[in-house]
Formats: C-alpha cells, sequence, structure tokens
C-alpha cells in the first residue's frame, strides 16, 4: 500500500523514513526544513508558512498557501490533502515535540484518519504512536459483488465508536489489530482509550496482557505496560479508537 509521508515542524527522526515509488511527501509548513537537511524534496509543500523561515525553495515546488486564521493545523491540511488523494497509509514525522497543544491536536487528528478507515503512525524521536480504530474495515473480498471506493472517493465515517444499544451481531465484527514492530522486553508500551469506550480491547506480549477487555477515556488502565522478550506483541480493538504508544 502506498504512504503519504507528512512532514510537520517539531522534533525530526529519520527512524522509518523510506518513502518509494508511488509515496508522496508532504511537508506540513516548516517541516520543509527538515526534508531539506535530509536531501529531500517533497511532492507538494503547504501551510499558512508562519514557521517555514527563509528556507531556500526549489522553483517548481508546488505550493499550497492557506491563511492563518483556519478551523485546522498544517498537519491537519496535510492528512486532508492526502485522503483527498486516495491515499489510506500514513506516517507521520515532525509532528511531535514543542507545542503540547500541537501533538495533541495530532492525536486527535490521527483518531479522526482512523475511524475513517485508514491507518496512521507518528514517528517522534523517542517513540511511536499509531491510532487504531474497531471495527477492521471491509475488505472488497469480505464483501462479494460490492466494489471498493474509487481511488479518490471519500471515505465513509466508521461505525459510532460506543453505540448504547449494540445489536446481535456486534461481537461479530472484525477486531482492529496492529502488531507493533519488534523491540526488546522491557520497552515501554502504553495503550489509552481514544474517545469515551474501547470494548473488545486485547493486549498479547505486553507483561500485563488484557482479553476481551474495556477501556474508557477517564481511566488510564493501560498506561506503562512492558514488552515481554522475544514475544511478538499484538493490540486489538473490536470496536472504539485506541492511542498506542511504543518506546523507540
Amino acid at each position: 500500500m502506498a504512504t503519504c509521508y507528512i512532514v510537520g515542524a517539531g522534533d525530526f527522526t529519520a527512524r522509518g523514513f523510506a518513502p518509494g515509488p508511488g509515496d508522496l511527501i508532504l511537508a506540513a509548513d516548516g517541516g520543509y526544513r527538515a526534508l531539506y537537511r535530509l536531501g529531500t524534496t517533497p511532492d507538494l509543500l503547504l501551510g499558512d508558512f508562519d514557521s517555514l523561515g527563509d528556507a531556500p525553495l526549489p522553483p517548481d515546488l508546488p505550493v499550497l498557501r492557506f491563511p492563518v486564521r483556519k478551523d485546522d493545523t498544517d498537519t491537519g491540511l496535510a492528512l486532508r490533502y492526502g485522503l483527498e488523494q486516495g491515499f489510506r497509509d500514513f506516517a507521520l514525522y515532525g509532528c511531535a515535540g514543542g507545542r503540547t497543544d500541537h501533538l495533541l491536536a495530532n492525536f486527535q487528528s490521527m483518531a479522526r484518519v482512523s475511524r475513517l478507515g485508514a491507518t496512521i503512525r507518528l514517528a517522534a524521536p523517542d517513540y511511536d504512536a499509531w491510532a487504531l480504530t474497531g471495527p477492521a474495515p471491509l475488505s472488497p473480498a469480505d464483501a462479494p459483488g460490492a466494489p471498493g471506493p474509487a481511488p479518490n472517493a471519500p471515505l465513509a465515517p466508521a461505525a459510532p465508536s460506543a453505540p448504547t444499544a449494540p445489536g446481535p451481531d456486534a461481537n461479530a465484527a472484525p477486531a482492529a489489530v496492529l502488531t507493533l514492530p519488534p523491540r526488546p522486553g522491557g520497552t515501554l508500551v502504553s495503550v489509552f482509550c481514544h474517545g469515551d469506550r474501547a470494548e473488545g480491547v486485547t493486549l498479547t506480549g505486553l507483561a500485563y496482557p488484557l482479553s476481551d477487555a474495556v477501556l474508557t477515556g477517564d481511566f488510564p488502565l493501560g498506561v506503562s505496560n512492558r514488552r515481554l522478550d522475544g514475544l511478538p506483541a499484538t493490540v486489538s480493538v473490536r470496536r472504539g479508537a485506541l492511542l498506542i504508544l511504543q518506546e523507540a
């Protein structure tokens, strides 16, 4: 699956930054500076340019300029652009550190993209973060006779994360599953409910496992877990959204 790489103006790490053919690289405002230092030219520079500075721009670089007074962050605008171009896998770089409010905004934007059926991760110098929403989107193979979405078609929202009266098939919905990248035993992993309620949460390969548990947005049950040595670690959720952080 092609990946949309979005680079913001925050703390940058090159860990896992490996765009290939078919991928899209978006510089969100001052994120261009990190790409310039890497010797990488983005496919598009966008934002309100309040953090770009005086970095030299190639004359043929496509630019989308937005007003400072707007309803979304530059990262959010880049995510929207990537969705409109048909991308369903996102990697955020330079989107942590600095202002705490911007980090929280990025976590919220990650949850929104995940609820729309896309996969998304954030790479920070000290940790990686993912948003994961259940149920897992149905692939065309799971729905015979139903064609998949056109590349540029708008995404339909996922099922409500906390229905008041789930029907009899609620437990039959496929769980969304994330297999965490390998790390040594003892590596810190935290799993948070990203919303009011997340159901069917299962953790494996961690010191404190969970099975078909419920996490809520007002009690951090999943904080400060640890990897078990030599075992794969997975996080799954049947309904609702999770924010997952793993130490780098």
